[in-house]
């Protein structure tokens, strides 16, 4: 028993005080040459069209039924969350990290950020893990590119999503698709790929958002102009 607490210990040491040890650094060039947005710093004004001080979740209601032979409805509630950066940053899939707050079912978006901005180990893993990527605006459509930052052992994905505007607390998404190799966006409309679905996101408020300064930034292949990425580079003090 203390063997296996050492082990746990030692490895969650290693995922939190790392920013590339445990992540992996090699991006597939598949994923560089489909992705087609970069970063530029100047955002993208969409602020008059939505709300950005704070995050949209998705709900997504699933029934256990037929899972693992259970065979009455179970209805679980599980929430997506993403979120918009006036610099043109997109991020999803983050989630509450406090364990006593989700065991009591009292999760918060709102006092996670607000530890997190005080707790480097924290803010290091919100940085270098959840999907990160870009967006860009197109009349009443906002269309995201995001990439995974998998483990040594885990499988890069990157993703296009389209989301259509209702009005400023309210988008839908209206279209999903792949970006990585073909075989996987051939493997992904043949058995993932739901055209009828529609996921509604809701604006949820926030007293405090963590910096968009994410692992993406550190690349300079996802910078439209070098000289930017070096001024940015040599701003958080990494050695180019």
């Amino acid at each position: 028993m203390v063997k296996k607490s050492l082990l746990l210990i030692v490895f969650f040491v290693i995922v939190s005080c790392s920013n590339y040890v445990f992540y992996s650094k090699s991006i597939p060039d598949s994923i560089k040459s489909n992705y087609s947005f970069c970063y530029n710093s100047k955002g993208n004004r969409i602020d008059s069209i939505i709300n950005l001080k704070g995050y949209y979740a998705i709900q997504d209601i699933r029934d256990r039924y037929g899972l693992n032979d259970c065979k009455v409805h179970i209805y679980d509630t599980l929430y997506i969350n993403l979120m918009f950066y006036a610099d043109g940053t997109f991020v999803a899939n983050f989630h509450d990290g406090n364990i006593e707050r989700v065991k009591n079912n009292k999760k918060s978006i709102d006092s996670y950020f607000k530890e997190l901005i005080t707790d480097s180990i924290e803010c290091d893993i919100f940085h270098n893990s959840s999907y990160w990527g870009l967006y860009r605006f197109f009349h009443d459509t906002i269309k995201v590119q995001y990439i995974n930052h998998p483990s040594k052992m885990g499988l890069w994905h990157a993703g296009e999503k389209w989301y259509g505007i209702i009005d400023r607390n309210t988008i839908v998404e209206i279209n999903t698709k792949p970006i990585d190799t073909k075989e996987e966006i051939d493997f992904f409309y043949k058995y993932y790929y739901d055209k009828t679905k529609t996921d509604t996101a809701k604006f949820v408020p926030l007293s405090v958002v963590p910096s968009s300064d994410c692992w993406l930034k550190k690349e300079k292949w996802f910078w439209c102009n070098e000289e930017d990425w070096e001024h940015y580079m040599d701003s958080i003090g990494i050695e180019r």
